[in-house]
């Protein structure tokens, strides 16, 4: 949906990983998706599908990847990927609203 920028924090664009999920017969699949973010954390963008790979052109770059997923799975709160639209924000697993 969106281009991808570079990912850069203190007041400017930024992307990231967000766990997200889908709902098919009341039961919920979870995968990981990219969110391109604003200055002030507002969702602009987000992956066409659900679910991303992991990857690198090395297995170091594969190794970062992977440990980045883990780290936004676990601070960012899981929301449904229908849910997403541009200029929401998202809740912190230990923060509140971000």
């Amino acid at each position: 949906m969106a281009t991808t920028p570079v990912r850069v924090r203190n007041g400017r664009a930024h992307w990231r990983y967000q766990s997200v999920f889908d709902e098919n017969d009341g039961e919920r699949w979870y995968s990981v998706c990219e969110v391109y973010l604003d200055a002030a954390g507002n969702l602009e963008g987000w992956t066409e599908h659900s679910s991303i790979a992991a990857g690198g052109n090395t297995l170091d770059e594969l190794e970062g990847d992977l440990e980045q997923m883990i780290t936004d799975v676990r601070r960012w709160e899981p929301v449904a990927f229908d849910s997403l639209y541009v200029g929401m924000t998202f809740k912190s697993a230990d923060e509140g609203i971000r």
